[in-house]
């Protein structure tokens, strides 16, 4: 993991409220694993939403 995100992480852990904390499934992915699970998910997010295909920014 890199060192920024290790320290984003910590202090998203600090704010938390007592009791809660949280759970790092994945540190690292390779490329072609993260455009897999990209793709994947657009294809749910286009069957769910079969309308949208894209969301204008301001």
């Amino acid at each position: 993991m890199r060192a920024g995100l290790a320290a984003k992480l910590a202090s998203a852990r600090a704010a938390l409220p007592g009791g809660v904390d949280l759970r790092v499934v994945e540190g690292h992915r390779s490329t072609a694993d993260q455009q897999e699970i990209f793709e994947e998910y657009t294809d749910t997010l286009r069957v769910r939403y079969p309308g949208v295909d894209a969301v204008a920014t301001a």
